[in-house]
């Protein structure tokens, strides 16, 4: 999709599902993207384990790096 910044697709892949991002990385801060898919990946492979994933919460989806950075600037 040519005009967004950032298009997701999701394919079924019969034993599971495949996902991609195709990301304008030019609009957002070096690093940034790769950040959120790395946070969505871990969420996604959360949500996918067995057990009450769906029930509780995830934990923080910000990188840690990232949250030291806005703690260090008040």
């Amino acid at each position: 999709t040519p005009q967004v910044w950032l298009d997701h697709q999701v394919t079924d892949q019969g034993e599971g599902l495949s996902w991609t991002w195709d990301v304008v990385e030019e609009v957002f801060p070096a690093g940034l993207a790769d950040a959120m898919f790395a946070a969505y990946r871990s969420l996604l492979e959360h949500l996918a384990a067995e057990g009450e994933e769906w029930q509780g919460h995830p934990g923080p989806l910000v990188p840690p790096e990232q949250l030291a950075a806005r703690a260090a600037t008040g």
